[in-house]
């Protein structure tokens, strides 16, 4: 028997940045209807899903950022090694293959994607995200754009929403450098394609220009909304530290969510006339499996799985480029204070011409037809790329290049549960199993509705390019930072995963339909870049949530 039942109207799995978008729309529409949001992880700020590097530490100093992002995403299929331990003690225990926390006998190394991870937090990967939003172009959206009416409205909506801007970073004498030198160098690009700012969901702070104000859930929810929360309100809660273990239907709907509570230690049945799960790539489609929904292995549930090919290096800028940086023009307040600053110390107090509260470069250049690749030239942070203590981080630019994988069927996560194959993931529900190769050379197996694949040469040839492009850019801008060469980076990197419970027009080959609801239920909607079908090189977030506005307009609450 549940320990406690609550009945709401709608209720969202996932506190990301696309619950959050799902739950801001609803409440734009539906001023009276109760909303729900569940997430398996716990609250890490006072602002539930507050973005953690506003936090004036990370303002001053990101270095250890890096660490923050790591402790917060948790691998999803570990391959057990199936070794001895060499020079163990004889007398020791010792198995060669376990299962435990997400250790997978199952899984084959050469077929997994080892750096797909899950946020168990509240607010998701919005609380440490890039804040990347580009819009997709013709060339990533394909004969989808032609189906989706009003995309561009819902786009401007979602843009509204995360603060997508190009001026947060347009000061920085570094990127205004960059952008100079590489466009110089580039004479294939179009005229819209050029090297230019990338769109970021940040603004500067109006009390203090040094510092960016990152947009997470907590902003996106909007003001409203926060004030339903603060006041304790009926029609908005949050439950951290609760999965969903189960979706309970029967006739084409579903009836209400079983879930785990961990804090107190509860089982909790809510019961809603709306459910949206809105979960990530991986944990939505294993709660749909968990559920009885599209169990058959045959069918697209966890198929057409996609990602972003990517390649990644580091460039210490070059001494030309260093001493060419012109100020900004009006020159800002923090330029003249470190001028100022600059005259006061001796060179060998302050060697680097470059002022400390100097914007980072963030710049990019989107995707053109021959060019099937997203290129990002910025400062973040990931869970890779962390720079040691003694390298300046205003010398230093990181590039990362994205590239196009196409929808194939044999590319999927499947799943196992304790009843068949004796294993199940961290929180009891069925363990991820990935098969996922970039390119595949069945070509039959290609999913050709909203996009004509080309060979599987020429996606090898256009991989290759990708990198020779990074390469030619980085060294373009500077010398490569010797613990950062050019190099692919594994399967999962980009955090990127998209397709598993694709939208179309087709309940054999798709999910949801283009409305994002689930097929053959009434009352079941799914979010994020889970829905998008087809091969691209940008960001998804922008997309995802353009597509759960557009999910809002056609929904029946």
């Amino acid at each position: 028997m549940p320990d406690n039942t609550i009945e709401t109207d709608i209720l969202i799995i996932g506190s990301g940045p696309i619950g959050a978008t799902f739950a801001r729309r609803i409440r734009e529409k539906y001023s009276d209807k109760k909303i729900t949001i569940v997430d398996a992880g716990p609250q890490r700020s006072a602002k539930p899903g507050e973005h953690l590097k506003n936090a004036y530490l990370y303002q001053k100093d990101r270095t250890n950022f890096s660490d923050m992002v790591r402790a917060e995403l948790y691998p999803l299929s570990i391959p057990t090694q199936n070794v001895e331990l060499p020079n163990l003690d004889p007398s020791a225990f010792w198995a060669s293959a376990f299962v435990r926390n997400n250790m997978n006998p199952y899984q084959d190394p050469n077929k997994n994607m080892p750096s797909a991870l899950a946020a168990f937090v509240l607010g998701g990967m919005g609380i440490h995200w890039t804040c990347a939003t580009p819009r997709y172009d013709d060339t990533e959206l394909g004969r989808l754009k032609g189906e989706i009416s009003n995309l561009e409205s819902y786009y401007e909506q979602a843009e509204s929403y995360f603060k997508t801007n190009r001026d947060a970073f347009k000061e920085s004498s570094r990127g205004r450098k960059i952008k100079e030198v590489l466009n110089g160098i580039y004479s294939n690009l179009q005229p819209d394609k050029e090297v230019q700012e990338l769109p970021v969901a940040a603004t500067r702070r109006s009390d203090k220009q040094a510092f960016i104000h990152w947009t997470g859930p907590a902003d996106i929810y909007g003001e409203r909304l926060q004030l339903e929360r603060a006041a304790y309100s009926d029609n908005f809660k949050l439950l951290p530290n609760s999965i969903v273990k189960k979706l309970v239907h029967s006739n084409g709907r579903i009836d209400h969510a079983e879930v785990q509570c961990f804090d107190p230690w509860e089982t909790t049945i809510i019961e809603a006339d709306i459910f949206i799960v809105a979960a990530s790539a991986i944990k939505t489609p294993q709660l749909l499996y968990a559920s009885g929904i599209y169990n058959d292995p045959s069918g697209p549930l966890g198929r057409y799985l996609n990602e972003h090919v990517m390649t990644f290096t580091q460039v210490v800028l070059s001494k030309k480029i260093v001493e060419e940086l012109e100020a900004p023009h009006p020159l800002p307040k923090y330029f003249y204070d470190f001028l100022e600053l600059y005259h006061v110390l001796n060179e060998k107090d302050e060697p680097v011409p470059i002022p400390l509260d100097d914007p980072d470069p963030t710049l990019w250049i989107p995707v053109q037809k021959d060019r099937p690749w997203h290129c990002q030239i910025h400062k973040d942070n990931f869970s890779y790329g962390k720079l040691s203590d003694d390298v300046d981080d205003r010398l230093v630019v990181d590039l990362r290049w994205f590239g196009f994988v196409y929808p194939h069927y044999h590319n999927r996560v499947e799943f196992q549960t304790a009843e068949e194959k004796g294993i199940s993931d961290i929180h009891g529900l069925p363990q991820p199993t990935f098969d996922f190769e970039y390119v595949r050379d069945d070509e039959g197996g290609y999913d050709r509705t909203w996009q004509d694949p080309p060979s599987p040469s020429e996606q090898r040839q256009k991989m290759h390019e990708m990198m020779e492009d990074m390469t030619k850019a980085a060294l373009a801008i500077g010398g490569i930072l010797p613990d950062s060469p050019p190099q692919f980076l594994e399967a999962g990197s980009s955090l990127h995963t998209m397709g598993t419970y694709r939208m179309g027009t087709d309940e054999n080959k798709s999910v949801v339909d283009l409305n994002s609801k689930v097929w053959n239920f009434d009352n079941l909607y799914l979010g994020g870049p889970g829905v998008i079908p087809t091969a691209n090189g940008g960001n998804p977030t922008l997309t995802a949530a353009a597509l759960a506005i557009r999910a809002v307009e056609n929904m029946n609450i």
